[in-house]
């Protein structure tokens, strides 16, 4: 989770490629048909609702579209530009706006995860990039939606957890998957 959503799925220790090599494209499933256009050119891509960069947009589109103030109003006019890093931080201080725009991302997320579990039962969801050194302000509120979304009492039994390899993630991934196609 960062200027877009990227994803990967591992699926029995294996890096999920797909049939076409666009298995685990989990940034572009569509969450809210006929919405917001994607860089993608779908409309409605869980990216434009959850990314940093949606943050920082909705948040800016809402005070100087609707006049919302607050904190986050107070940072625009300081600063001329508004980050998701802004976003998270007025909301763990209280700012309204701040609070409606992360909770909508973190509700959109919610939706994606709880889908992922209906199509492939994982043991664990792991989030990472910029917005997961959100923390607990990202965790608390993704899990009360996803939880609510369940439709049984014992779910959701898909833990939803933050990477711990930061930016090194990728690297080691590389590394690891080509362990896996070429040996040692």
């Amino acid at each position: 989770l960062g200027t877009g959503v990227g994803s990967g799925i591992i699926l029995d220790g294996r890096l999920l490629h797909g049939a076409h090599g666009m298995g685990g494209e989990l940034g572009h499933m569509i969450v809210q048909p006929d919405g917001e256009q994607c860089g993608c050119g779908q409309k409605g891509c869980l990216e434009r609702y959850t990314s940093a960069t949606y943050l920082a947009r909705c948040a800016r589109r809402r005070i100087e579209v609707d006049g919302a103030a607050g904190a986050l109003a107070d940072v625009l006019a300081r600063r001329g530009k508004i980050s998701a890093k802004d976003v998270a931080e007025a909301r763990d201080e209280g700012d309204k706006l701040a609070e409606e725009v992360w909770d909508r991302a973190m509700t959109y997320l919610a939706i994606a995860c709880v889908n992922i579990c209906r199509i492939l039962d994982p043991d664990l969801i792991v989030l990472g990039g910029g917005m997961a050194g959100a923390g607990d302000s990202l965790l608390q509120p993704l899990r009360e939606h996803f939880a609510a979304l369940h439709w049984r009492l014992d779910e959701p039994r898909t833990s939803l957890v933050l990477a711990t390899l930061g930016n090194d993630a990728g690297v080691i991934g590389a590394a690891g998957a080509a362990w896996q196609e070429f040996g040692p």
